[in-house]
C-alpha cells in the first residue's frame, strides 16, 4: 500500500485486514489530504499512543529549575506590532530543516525540541547580534538523545554540554521497537557538529489573555525564530484540503504533540496562522508543514513556548538597545550631521523628546542620526542603515 511507503508504517501482516478497515474508516471521515502515519489507528489507540507522546511535553513544562533557563521578557507594544503586521516564514527563509517522521515512537517532544535548535543553530544569535554565526542548515541527530538520555527524561547534557552529531552520522532507529528498547550511546565527541551546543533556553510566561500569549509568542518568532511547543494533536485531523485549520478545527483540547512554531502570518480570505512544523514525515501535508489558525488558543497552545538560544542570551530580548533592523524610513528628520560610535547615536537620539525610532550607519560617521517619531514606520531595506528603539 503506497500509503505505507509514504509515511514508512511498520505492521504486523496478521492484522492487515482489521487495519485496513480502520485505514478505510479514517480515509471516509478525514480525507485523503489528512492521512498519516497513524491513520489505521482506532480512536482510543491514537489516544493511548498521543497521551505517551504527552508525558515528555509535561517533563520539559515541569523543569523550572535548569541553569541554562532565562527568564522570560515581553516585548513592547510597537515591536509587537510590527511582527504582526509583517509576519515570518523561517521555512522560506532557509532556516529549518526538512520534516522528519517520528514513526510509530511517542517521541514527538524530543522530533521538536531538536528541530527547534537546528534552527537556533542556522540563524546564529538573536535579533540584536549584528555578527550572528550564520551556521549552515543542518539535520541534528535526533537518535543522539534518545540513546543518551532518554526519551522522555532530562535532555539537557545533550542541548547544553555534548552538542549534536548529524542526523547522517547519528541515524534514526526506524525499527519497531518498544520506546524505552534503545540503542547504546553511540555519541562521538569527534563527530560532533561545531557550534551545536545550545547556550540556554527560554519558556514563555502567560497569563490569562491568550491572545496576548499568542502576540508574544509571534514577536518573539518574528525577530528571533522558530519556538518548540505543543499542540492537541487531533487539531491536525481537521485540516482542510489546501492544508489549513480554521478556527473551528482548533476546538480540541488534549495537548498531547510537540511541534515546531516556524513562522506565522495572515491569509487574505482564512485569516492570521501559525506555520507549523510537524514530526509526521514529509510526505504529510505540506511537505510535513501545516497552517492553524492564530488567535484562539488552538489545541491549547497558548504558553507552550520555548526556544533555544546561542550567544548572549540578552541578545534575544528587547531592552535600550533594541536593533529593529536594517533599512531608514521616509519620514524622518536629521537631528546631528555626524557620529562616531552607536552610543554617541543614542545619547543624541535620546536627547530628543519625539524620537522614537533613529537610524545610524557604521558605514559613514558623516552620515548623522537621524530621528522619527513612527517606531512602525515602513523601512527600506537599505544595509547601510540601521534602525534602533531609543529606549
Amino acid at each position: 500500500m503506497k500509503w505505507k511507503q509514504d509515511f514508512q508504517v511498520q505492521r504486523n501482516s496478521n492484522d492487515d485486514a482489521y487495519r485496513f478497515d480502520v485505514w478505510s474508516t479514517s480515509l471516509r471521515k478525514y480525507g485523503i489530504h489528512n492521512l498519516n502515519p497513524y491513520s489505521d489507528l482506532t480512536n482510543q489507540e491514537r489516544k493511548t499512543f498521543f497521551d505517551e507522546s504527552a508525558k515528555q511535553l509535561q517533563q520539559l513544562k515541569n523543569k523550572l529549575n535548569s541553569t541554562a533557563q532565562q527568564a522570560w521578557k515581553d516585548f513592547p507594544s510597537d515591536m509587537v506590532a510590527m511582527a504582526l503586521r509583517n509576519g515570518r516564514d523561517w521555512r522560506r527563509e532557509g532556516k529549518t530543516t526538512r520534516a522528519k517522521n517520528q514513526g510509530q515512537q511517542p517521541y514527538c517532544g524530543t522530533f521538536s525540541r531538536v528541530g527547534a535548535a537546528e534552527s537556533t543553530f542556522a540563524i546564529g544569535g538573536g535579533y540584536k547580534n549584528q555578527n550572528k554565526q550564520r551556521n549552515p542548515v543542518t539535520d541534528f541527530s535526533v537518535e543522539e538523545i534518545v540513546d543518551c538520555t532518554g526519551w522522555n527524561k532530562d535532555q539537557d547534557d545533550i542541548f547544553f554540554n555534548k552538542g549534536f552529531m548529524s542526523w547522517n552520522a547519528y541515524p534514526f532507529d526506524t525499527s519497531n521497537h518498544q520506546p524505552d528498547d534503545t540503542q547504546p550511546c553511540r555519541y562521538n565527541p569527534s563527530w560532533k557538529i561545531p557550534g551545536s551546543t545550545m547556550g540556554s533556553f527560554v519558556h514563555q510566561t502567560c497569563g490569562s489573555d491568550k491572545k496576548a500569549c499568542e502576540d508574544q509568542m509571534a514577536t518573539w518568532i518574528y525577530y528571533n525564530g522558530p519556538m518548540q511547543g505543543g499542540i492537541t494533536a487531533e487539531v491536525f485531523y481537521n485540516a482542510d484540503s489546501s492544508h489549513f485549520v480554521n478556527a473551528a478545527g482548533c476546538a480540541v483540547n488534549h495537548f498531547d504533540h510537540g511541534i515546531i512554531y516556524a513562522g506565522f502570518g495572515t491569509d487574505p480570505v482564512k485569516g492570521d496562522y501559525w506555520l507549523i512544523k510537524n514530526s509526521w514525515g514529509s510526505t504529510w501535508q505540506d511537505e510535513g508543514f501545516i497552517k492553524v489558525a492564530r488567535g484562539v488558543n488552538c489545541g491549547q497552545l497558548a504558553g507552550s513556548a520555548m526556544a533555544y538560544m546561542v550567544g548572549d542570551s540578552q541578545d534575544y530580548f528587547p531592552g535600550p538597545s533594541s536593533f529593529l533592523g536594517t533599512g531608514i524610513c521616509s519620514l524622518r528628520s536629521q537631528i546631528v550631521a555626524s557620529a562616531t560610535s552607536l552610543e554617541q547615536a543614542r545619547a543624541y537620539a535620546q536627547q530628543v523628546s519625539w524620537c522614537k525610532i533613529f537610524f545610524y550607519s557604521d558605514y559613514s560617521s558623516t552620515w548623522g542620526v537621524y530621528c522619527s517619531q513612527d517606531v512602525n514606520c515602513q523601512r527600506d531595506g537599505n544595509t547601510n542603515w540601521r534602525a534602533y528603539r531609543v529606549n
